[in-house]
């Protein structure tokens, strides 16, 4: 915590406050934040722990300024990304509520991942295309810069999500409102590979069902706003989007070494896309995997 808190205080952008949010936690954190005298920090404590997005939805309220970012304790904001981004919010004149910048992810042998990846200071409508676009390769919340009015028209976090759904969620309500802008410059450095392990429980029977793929494919455009889509084009769109995460944490797992996590993620790929492994890049990266052969 006390890298991501120093990351925001020394970024080239002076004029923010940084509100950090206690989730009544044990680990010290306290002590961390205690560290820092900066009249720009104001603190809240939870009177006891709360789910990740009803946390995530507190700091939002408590935001006295009109745009806001949220950035997780294990991360680091870039020095450059906010001077960036507000000149991209500024230059729209209002027009565009959202900046959308990159995450940059570590995948081991000093090599990292970006992520998403459109085009440099593009808008993108409400609706349709801006879903589609984010949906293309969701970007990760705190690479976002959001006007607080967007919240309070669309609603915040839903709590009842798991924590790695919730981004999902709230971008059918956000995206189908408002344009966002993109710009090519990374905003977060994101944390290590905490919890890869725990990552081979990814259940792969159940992505890989038809049943359950046209149940959750039906579930996620509803909540997208894209409940117009056919059947057929919904569950396209659904293993394009599967398949596309899965894609990315495979290379990053499997460049780190969690060769039966990424194993499991292969078998995702090409249940639901297996001309992907037609590719003879792919093909030969996937059966080193497949073979359990670490390079």
């Amino acid at each position: 915590m006390g890298t991501a808190i120093r990351s925001v205080l020394e970024n080239n952008y002076p004029f923010f406050e940084l509100i950090i949010v206690d989730n009544a936690s044990t680990d010290g954190t306290s002590t961390v934040i205690e560290q820092f005298s900066d009249d720009r920090i104001h603190i809240h404590t939870n009177n006891q722990t709360v789910p990740a997005g009803e946390n995530w939805n507190i700091a939002l309220r408590l935001a006295k300024h009109a745009v806001t970012l949220m950035l997780h304790s294990d991360d680091t904001l870039d020095p450059e990304y906010l001077d960036f981004a507000v000149d991209a919010y500024l230059a729209h004149d209002g027009e565009v509520p959202i900046v959308i910048g990159q995450a940059q992810l570590p995948v081991g042998r000093n090599q990292v991942r970006l992520f998403p990846s459109f085009s440099d200071r593009t808008r993108y409508k409400a609706g349709r295309e801006a879903l589609l676009t984010v949906l293309s390769e969701c970007p990760h919340p705190s690479v976002q810069l959001v006007e607080k009015r967007c919240f309070e028209a669309v609603g915040y976090y839903a709590t009842a999500y798991y924590a790695e759904n919730l981004a999902e969620e709230i971008f059918g309500r956000l995206y189908t409102k408002y344009d966002f802008v993109y710009v090519n410059k990374v905003a977060i450095h994101l944390g290590g590979s905490e919890g890869l392990e725990d990552a081979g429980q990814i259940g792969l029977k159940s992505w890989t069902k038809p049943y359950f793929i046209s149940k959750y494919a039906q579930m996620k455009w509803q909540h997208l706003g894209l409940v117009d889509l056919d059947p057929v084009e919904r569950l396209r769109l659904y293993r394009l989007y599967v398949a596309g995460a899965c894609k990315g944490m495979f290379y990053s797992v499997f460049r780190q070494g969690y060769r039966h996590v990424a194993l499991g993620y292969l078998r995702i790929i090409f249940s639901l896309k297996p001309m992907w492994l037609l590719n003879p890049k792919q093909l030969i990266k996937a059966t080193l995997v497949w073979c359990k052969i670490k390079i």
